[in-house]
């Protein structure tokens, strides 16, 4: 999912448009919903849409996993060289 998400990011980046956590975050649980739907459940299963937040906590650590960084309520992506 996050590497999906980064895709994401990346080209939204690359439009120029200006992403906040709470784009980011509402982005991840669109793309999870999405994936759990793709995904053949059983009974059970206790995997559900409810069960990913994206929560703040959730962004520090993507961030800091991906590499991208809050510049003044716009998430850019940090060059690593």
């Amino acid at each position: 999912m996050e590497k999906l998400l980064m895709v994401w990011v990346t080209e939204k980046q690359l439009k120029g448009d200006t992403l906040t956590q709470g784009i980011i975050c509402e982005k991840a649980r669109a793309i999870y919903g999405d994936l759990l739907n793709q995904t053949p459940r059983t009974s059970t299963d206790e995997a559900s849409e409810d069960s990913f937040k994206a929560s703040r906590g959730w962004f520090d650590n993507f961030r800091k996993r991906t590499g991208i960084h809050s510049v003044s309520g716009m998430v850019r992506q940090q060059v690593r060289m």
